[in-house]
């Protein structure tokens, strides 16, 4: 515990980053002696400031003791870099966060992790696309990342978590702090059934410098990463972009061509990110990376729910007519050559069954 400390003690100093954290350890042996060196010996630092130099012999008690108390309070775990916890693939980035606080359990299976990214403006079909492929991926024994962020980041932890699966949350404040509020059932859920991880002190409170920071642990965590909805200036192409630079497969899904939050996910692809339609374009790539897991596509993934709902001819029709693009209900009369009143009526049949959902403005979408 009190080499834990020393490493907290160590990353609250104001100014002591990542690089310059590793910097200290590694010139001085460990984050106690450096906590300890005079000024004189932390002259002879490279590029160590001032102002860190006199902030690391003031020292941060206050802090330190609120931050220890904030984890027992909390029930938060404190992983080290050195800590045989630690997630091993996190470690072989270039620039791994010294610390990690958890809160819930990290397991030896989150190795097999693929994270899913995108906006958080996402369009219905983005957010059932994410849902879907998320379930998928937790059925097969996969754990799923994201950063519990509105839109995409929400709905692949949604689906992770429908399906029994584990899911893990990287946050850009503190682990106790829930961000969004709007997402705090999900929160507690993940809380309870995986992960939520930071590096970021306890109480920290979100700020927009850190979410680009926290991307690279959400990549870092994973074999690959998916991204699933995302205009050109997106979070989501940053979290791509670290993927690539650690070694770990892109994914991309298509989108609407006239869509400003397909255009992040086209240029992936046309920059030869892996264009994903099912979750085994993602397995293809990343199955030979896998620990443990046996991925056969006929016993794992969720069948297609419809094939045992009996429909009509006209039913069928309609139905095959639609999909996760949401599509109005003048629009489907017409392609399908019915009546207003017919196909208001099938559409009525079509919900009650259970396979097509009726968003705002009678616009309508498969559930399956």
């Amino acid at each position: 515990m009190d080499e834990v400390r020393d490493w907290v003690e160590l990353s609250l100093i104001p100014g002591v980053g990542p690089k310059t954290f590793f910097k200290l350890v590694h010139h001085f042996g460990g984050p106690r002696s450096a906590l300890d060196a005079s000024k004189a010996a932390l002259r002879e630092v490279p590029d160590l400031t001032a102002s860190v130099i006199e902030s690391i012999r003031t020292g941060c008690a206050s802090e330190l003791a609120k931050a220890i108390d904030l984890t027992r309070k909390h029930g938060v775990a404190v992983l080290t870099f050195n800590s045989d916890s630690y997630p091993e693939r996190l470690k072989n980035i270039h620039d791994p966060p010294p610390i990690l606080y958890v809160k819930g359990t990290l397991h030896a299976s989150d190795v097999n992790a693929v994270s899913i990214v995108g906006t958080r403006r996402a369009t219905h079909y983005g957010k059932m696309v994410a849902e879907r492929l998320a379930a998928d991926l937790a059925r097969l024994g996969l754990t799923v990342v994201s950063g519990l962020a509105h839109g995409i980041d929400a709905a692949a932890h949604k689906g992770s978590l429908a399906a029994g699966g584990r899911t893990l949350a990287v946050l850009g404040c503190g682990v106790d702090v829930v961000y969004p509020r709007a997402n705090a059932k999900i929160y507690e859920q993940i809380a309870r059934s995986g992960a939520l991880l930071s590096e970021f002190p306890m109480g920290c409170e979100p700020d927009p410098g850190f979410f680009p920071l926290r991307n690279r642990i959400v990549s870092g965590l994973s074999l690959g990463t998916l991204v699933v909805e995302a205009p050109n200036r997106s979070g989501a192409l940053i979290t791509a972009r670290h993927a690539l630079e650690q070694g770990r497969e892109v994914f991309a899904v298509p989108g609407n061509i006239y869509s400003p939050y397909s255009e992040g996910c086209h240029k992936l692809i046309k920059d030869g990110a892996k264009l994903v339609e099912n979750v085994y374009d993602i397995i293809s790539e990343i199955e030979r990376n896998l620990e443990g897991v046996t991925c056969e596509e006929e016993k794992q993934v969720e069948p297609d729910a419809s094939a045992n709902v009996p429909m009509s001819a006209e039913e069928k029709k309609v139905f095959n007519f639609l999909s996760m693009v949401p599509v109005h209900i003048d629009d489907i009369g017409e392609g399908c050559n019915l009546s207003a009143s017919q196909t208001a009526s099938i559409l009525m049949q079509l919900e009650l069954k259970g396979l097509i959902r009726q968003l705002s403005g009678k616009h309508f979408i498969r559930r399956v």
